[in-house]
């Protein structure tokens, strides 16, 4: 997995993805618990701590998975003293353990790690028989990553931008081989789809209201997923 600036996620420009893919996400997660029952949940990294502060908001007991030290510091103080929340520094690749989950959640991962089959064999074996995983990554297929071919920004949609390694992605998923990459592993597709849409960059849209944003959301979830800005996959694991 590649070393990236996590300072990046606390800046201007940082807490404007926040707005823009955190919520949305957090609106996924709302929606998932409103169908499925889970008490024991999986957190594939940090962020903020805000998505922590939403799952004990359902009383679940939250495991959160995160390699980087300085964020690690930051969960423990913030959740330090609530027993259902545990805050482990570990790599996915190396995470074990005997107590399964019901729900792992996976927000932008699959595009950070070096084999992303390992790590979706890792999700697999800390679910319980049943359980699911939440998975979302950045969109290839895009209009806006659309927009930047005609423009000349990229030559080709997979193509990583400036963002792109800025963040530590090593891929961008289409749909396609986002559900090729799922459907070769243990887990099964419920629900595969698209969320929120972009025609120019995060930092264009810094000053539109969380209003507009949510609205862009709602209509993104009855659009075509390969048009949206990020996809996204419910998986249950086989019994």
């Amino acid at each position: 997995m590649r070393q990236i600036d996590t300072s990046y996620y606390q800046s201007a420009d940082g807490q404007n993805v926040k707005r823009i893919l955190v919520d949305s996400y957090a609106s996924l997660i709302g929606d998932l618990l409103a169908e499925h029952s889970a008490q024991r949940v999986i957190e594939m990294g940090y962020g903020d701590g805000d998505i922590v502060a939403l799952l004990r908001s359902h009383d679940l007991d939250v495991v959160v998975l995160e390699g980087d030290t300085g964020l690690c510091a930051e969960g423990k103080k913030r959740y330090g003293a609530d027993e259902k929340v545990t805050v482990v520094q570990t790599l996915f690749e190396a995470y074990r353990t005997t107590e399964p989950a019901d729900l792992v959640l996976g927000n932008h991962v699959l595009e950070h790690v070096d084999d992303p089959a390992h790590v979706l064999g890792q999700i697999s074996s800390w679910l319980t028989p049943g359980g699911r995983t939440l998975l979302s990554v950045p969109n290839a297929t895009s209009i806006h990553r659309r927009i930047g071919v005609e423009m000349g920004l990229l030559g080709e949609v997979h193509e990583l931008n400036e963002q792109d390694v800025r963040v530590g992605h090593q891929r961008v998923y289409d749909r396609e081989s986002f559900q090729n990459e799922i459907e070769a592993s243990e887990l099964r597709i419920e629900r595969l789809g698209g969320f929120n849409l972009k025609m120019v960059s995060q930092g264009q849209m810094a000053d539109w209201s969380n209003d507009l944003l949510r609205a862009i959301y709602r209509v993104s979830l009855s659009c075509p997923p390969e048009i949206c800005s990020n996809l996204y996959a419910i998986c249950r694991k086989s019994a």
